[in-house]
């Protein structure tokens, strides 16, 4: 079933407007839905960019959009795109897959990726989509507009945030041009005051087809932008993802207050117990024990410990600490040996000299994801022989190729310093890794 009529536009600053129909509005209505225009999209990144305040909901609405533009490109164009036993089997699942895009974030923490570690606060490995899964599953208001309006199956829906299912309905929500990228990428770049996440992505929609390959002895589906037609607006895509990763995402200032935020629920009882977030089991059974967990509730437990834990207004009144390690300034060729040091350091307790405060020094650790993470290269499409074939894009971009080759280890580390010992400590971590400067 798709829905055929539009009760609500949504005006967008990012795709003008919105079109939604009478079952998506009463998800949107939701209180569960409502509670993400009070999850900032980016975490503390607005201590940053001070434009960087939107919120969970305008992108959840806008992967919802791009799921649009994607199965409008894969289902209703002509047969070059796909054979028709794929594009039977995407119309079927259309629902599915543009519910998926809609909720794939309505398990989210406050402040987003920020505060996502308090997800395995209980020991297991949990995430946001996890979350996201079960309040689909088991929140009343949601899954039964799912069942009776829609004909979908919130067991379906949750799977494909979970990121299981069929690899081509995965791969649209979710993969390396996944409709959460794509509209994130643009969003954030919006709001951050910043061109980096600009790209054509008019063409990109356009030019996506259903590729094969062969993996694990099975033949796997996914989408990729036709090499001879695309090839160019992918560059600017693989491009845009390495300036906002560099320039926003990983930006020195937004990773120390994680890297506090980190440190004070992960060594403070009191603000764990203050916080309380509930296990997974616990929203299984009662969906709407989230409601009060926004961005709001968060910064009041922040005051409310601020008394005790000094380093929580640190982050209420935007006091970061000086960077004095930055492993994106080593020379590529050291970068191994230096992190191994840095970890046997971090587990001896030797980060900073044995006088200073532990809660004064904090090392972040983040990852620069530009390839594909479950392929190993960045995916584009092919006709060989008439059909659709998944090749590696650095065999025909130089500009991706040397990008690649240029990165080395995607694994960037920072450590910070409280300012009234930063070159104290600074001295101290250059001569326990033996380098004169970086």
């Amino acid at each position: 079933m798709t829905i055929q009529w539009i009760l609500k536009l949504f005006r967008d600053p990012v795709h003008g407007f919105i079109e939604l129909g009478d079952a998506e509005v009463q998800i949107v209505d939701t209180p569960l839905f409502q509670r993400l225009r009070r999850i900032r999209q980016l975490g503390f990144s607005h201590l940053v960019y001070h434009g960087a305040e939107h919120s969970r909901f305008g992108h959840s609405l806008g992967a919802l959009h791009i799921a649009d533009r994607v199965l409008s490109t894969l289902i209703d164009t002509p047969s070059y795109t796909c054979d028709d036993r794929q594009r039977e089997d995407l119309q079927n699942a259309r629902n599915v897959i543009r519910m998926a895009a809609l909720l794939h974030d309505i398990g989210h923490t406050p402040f987003s990726h920020s505060l996502e570690f308090v997800c395995s606060s209980d020991g297991t490995e949990t995430s946001h989509e996890d979350y996201s899964a079960i309040i689909v599953e088991n929140y009343n208001q949601i899954a039964s507009v799912l069942e009776d309006k829609l004909c979908v199956s919130p067991r379906k829906v949750g799977a494909l945030i979970r990121g299981i299912g069929p690899p081509l309905q995965k791969d649209i929500i979710v993969g390396y041009l996944g409709v959460d990228r794509i509209d994130y990428l643009l969003r954030d770049s919006y709001y951050c005051g910043v061109k980096y996440g600009i790209f054509d992505y008019h063409r990109i929609l356009a030019t996506l087809r259903v590729a094969k390959m062969r993996k694990n002895e099975e033949t796997v589906e996914t989408i990729a932008v036709d090499r001879e037609k695309g090839i160019h607006a992918l560059e600017e895509y693989v491009l845009s993802r390495y300036w906002m990763y560099q320039q926003v995402y990983h930006h020195k200032t937004k990773c120390c207050f994680e890297a506090m935020i980190e440190y004070i629920f992960n060594n403070y009882k009191m603000a764990q117990e203050k916080l309380g977030y509930p296990s997974c089991d616990e929203v299984s059974s009662n969906p709407e024990l989230l409601l009060k967990y926004d961005d709001h509730h968060f910064l009041k437990i922040l005051k409310e410990i601020s008394n005790e834990i000094p380093l929580a207004n640190n982050i209420l009144f935007r006091k970061p600490y000086k960077v004095v390690f930055d492993s994106i300034k080593i020379e590529r060729e050291k970068q191994a040996e230096i992190f191994k040091e840095l970890g046997i350091m971090e587990k001896e307790n030797r980060l900073a000299p044995r006088n200073v405060d532990p809660h004064k020094v904090l090392k972040k650790e983040v990852q620069l994801q530009i390839i594909d993470e479950e392929q190993g290269f960045i995916p584009i499409a092919e006709k060989i022989n008439g059909y659709w074939e998944l090749q590696d894009a650095s065999n025909y971009s130089i500009i991706i190729r040397q990008l690649i080759e240029s990165l080395g280890n995607t694994c960037r580390i920072y450590i910070f310093a409280d300012p009234s010992i930063a070159d104290e400590v600074q001295r101290y971590i250059k001569r326990e890794l033996g380098i004169e400067s970086y």
